[in-house]
């Protein structure tokens, strides 16, 4: 069955006035050549890395903290994709990066296999999934000058008006749109819930937590896949608000 997202604004809380607010960070132009894999240091978590900057070499190995994520650009050939992958186990693993085909990012003492041209996992010796991945094919914006998952919002500022902050919102929703379609790969179907969450007037996120009560309550069973989404969520990054905004991002079947 096809699940939808919502988000809902709860409500605000005034700021001091701005005049102008410019929009950034939601369109990024990370630069690739063939073969390349870019970490994308601000989408990851629980990362380290061996070498000076967020180029991976073929021989570099990373390793990657418990429940941690790694979020990068792949560039294969003529193509780019954005990959996501995430540690399921409580302890770190070491991954190697393989330049040339899937899997490219896999656990150094697991057996890897791609279910499928956008997803593939590890396992260790007593089949336990330990690392899980997804990838999506980004798309060339000619116009840009460079690549991105999506295209620049055309704002350049941004006014006291709902409608405008909402265009962002779900901007900054569907740029991470790939982490989301990986808890589902993990976690499988899911009642229905929501994760409520503050965006600062500085565009961090605050107070992440999982809905358990009231109209939108998430059962216990299902708390792996909310627990997936808030930490989704909590990457989010969004341009200088006006206003506190308390909000529930709502996930149903």
């Amino acid at each position: 069955m096809k699940k939808t997202a919502v988000l809902q604004r709860v409500f605000r809380t005034p700021k001091s006035l701005v005049l102008a607010v410019l929009l950034g960070g939601l369109a990024w132009h990370p630069v690739v050549m063939a073969n390349d894999l870019t970490i994308l240091a601000e989408r990851s978590k629980g990362l380290s890395l061996t070498g000076d900057n967020n180029k991976v070499a073929p021989s570099e190995r990373l390793t990657l903290a418990a429940k941690g994520r790694v979020w990068a650009v792949k560039q294969q050939g003529d193509s780019a994709y954005n990959l996501i992958c995430i540690n399921q186990t409580n302890q770190s693993l070491m991954l190697n990066y393989n330049a040339t085909e899937q899997p490219w990012l896999t656990d150094s003492n697991g057996t890897c296999s791609v279910n499928n041209d956008s997803v593939y996992s590890c396992s260790n010796d007593t089949q336990q999934t330990t690392l899980m991945c997804r990838s999506q094919l980004i798309v060339n914006n000619n116009t840009g000058g460079g690549i991105t998952d999506m295209t620049a919002v055309a704002l350049r500022s941004l006014d006291n008006s709902d409608d405008a902050f909402y265009r962002i919102a779900n901007s900054v929703m569907e740029q991470h749109k790939l982490h989301f379609d990986l808890c589902e790969d993990m976690h499988g179907a899911h009642a229905q819930g929501g994760v409520s969450f503050i965006i600062q007037p500085s565009g961090q996120i605050d107070n992440v937590a999982v809905i358990k009560q009231g109209e939108l309550a998430t059962p216990m069973v299902t708390d792996d896949y909310a627990q997936c989404m808030a930490q989704a969520i909590e990457l989010w990054r969004f341009p200088t608000l006006d206003y506190i905004y308390e909000m529930e991002y709502a996930f149903v079947n």
